[in-house]
């Protein structure tokens, strides 16, 4: 667990800016760790909140921001004493720059600036009789159906539909970059992560709620005690009756369901496991069902991090390939297998992570032909 991502949510909770996913992942944290409990009392007791608000008035964030990158990219390999003091002050970047963005007057060049690159068109939902509709990422549209009305608006889908037709499936496809959010006939929310699918129809008619999805997906599930809902993968198959969980199944041959509420089953040809709150479950070829603690920044790509604690480069590399559409070769085994604490970002551009990387030493991450080789 990175106690200094944790003391950013706590930081960002403490001054009321979190947003509703990232209020969701540290709930679960607080659930589940007796640790985040106490490091959240010491924040309450230790910071006060009275300054924040002139602090981000006064904040150059153009002048700063780059900086402060460089800085937060340095200190990371260093051993630090966590002291709040010190991570308020990174905190109050993050704070600066949404206040920058917020605050009345706010430019829309300084909203484009702060974004970073921007994100890929290309999310597309096939329609049961193989139509296939481009959906905006931005603004708003409804499209009316023989099978259902449906609405996009700001990376969420939403649609009614009723009858025969409306049971038929359909597959909403989200490609590299983005990220995308759509809203089930029975209420589940489903959040799907870049390069992945899902597999759902407009309405629901058997004794059971089915989808299917690859890729990543986060479940937020509608509670139905007499219907229960089940999430298919290549090899696994989780069911549920009203709960909130991760399914990470880029690998095809790993597939790991992170529980955050309620209870699940996960299943894979004879073998099942159920889980508790606070645990996950990897599926991993015919070995048997390895049940382990939650890892929640594993979690946390919904609010546009992934954390990735003593991970290989390799599958760093897959990650970065789909967040920003680019391909990533490794120039020798050694290289892909080198480890890493570190952050990617979906907001910022792509380079900063390459000079943080690089600034390790560990690995040289370098461009050729529009490709991004690592050595």
């Amino acid at each position: 667990m990175d106690k200094e991502y944790i003391q950013e949510l706590l930081l960002k909770e403490h001054y009321g800016l979190l947003s509703p996913e990232e209020q969701e992942e540290l709930n679960a944290l607080l659930a589940t760790s007796e640790e985040v409990r106490e490091m959240r009392e010491e924040l309450q007791r230790d910071v006060p909140k009275g300054e924040a608000m002139e602090a981000m008035e006064a904040f150059d964030v153009n002048r700063n921001l780059a900086y402060i990158e460089h800085e937060v990219a340095v200190q990371r390999s260093r051993r630090r004493r966590q002291v709040w003091s010190s991570a308020a002050a990174v905190v109050l970047v993050l704070l600066g720059v949404a206040w920058l963005l917020l605050k009345p007057g706010g430019s829309e060049e300084a909203v484009l600036a702060a974004n970073g690159d921007g994100p890929a068109n290309g999310v597309t939902l096939k329609l049961a009789d193989g139509k296939k509709i481009a959906l905006s990422d931005s603004g708003r549209q409804t499209i009316n159906l023989d099978a259902a009305t449906l609405t996009a608006n700001n990376r969420v889908l939403e649609y009614s539909g009723e009858g025969e037709a409306a049971g038929g499936w359909n597959t909403l496809t989200v490609p590299p970059k983005l990220d995308f959010q759509v809203k089930l006939a029975d209420g589940t929310i489903v959040w799907l992560n870049s390069l992945s699918e899902i597999k759902f129809p407009f309405h629901f008619t058997d004794a059971k709620r089915e989808v299917y999805i690859k890729g990543e997906a986060y479940f937020k599930v509608a509670q139905d005690a007499g219907k229960p809902f089940v999430v298919h993968t290549s090899s696994t198959s989780i069911t549920v009756l009203g709960t909130e969980f991760n399914v990470n199944a880029y690998n095809q041959g790993i597939i790991t369901t992170s529980l955050v509420s309620g209870k699940v089953a996960v299943s894979a040809d004879e073998r099942r496991v159920e889980l508790r709150p606070g645990t996950e479950a990897v599926v991993h070829g015919m070995e048997e069902i390895r049940v382990q603690p939650l890892n929640a920044d594993m979690i946390a790509w919904r609010s546009g991090t992934y954390y990735f604690a003593d991970r290989p480069m390799r599958e760093i590399a897959a990650m970065v390939e789909r967040w920003h559409d680019v391909k990533v070769v490794m120039d020798n085994a050694a290289a892909g297998e080198q480890r890493f604490r570190v952050k990617l970002f979906r907001g910022r551009p792509l380079q900063t992570f390459i000079d943080n990387v690089n600034e390790t030493g560990e690995v040289q991450l370098y461009w050729n032909n529009g490709v991004l080789h690592c050595k």
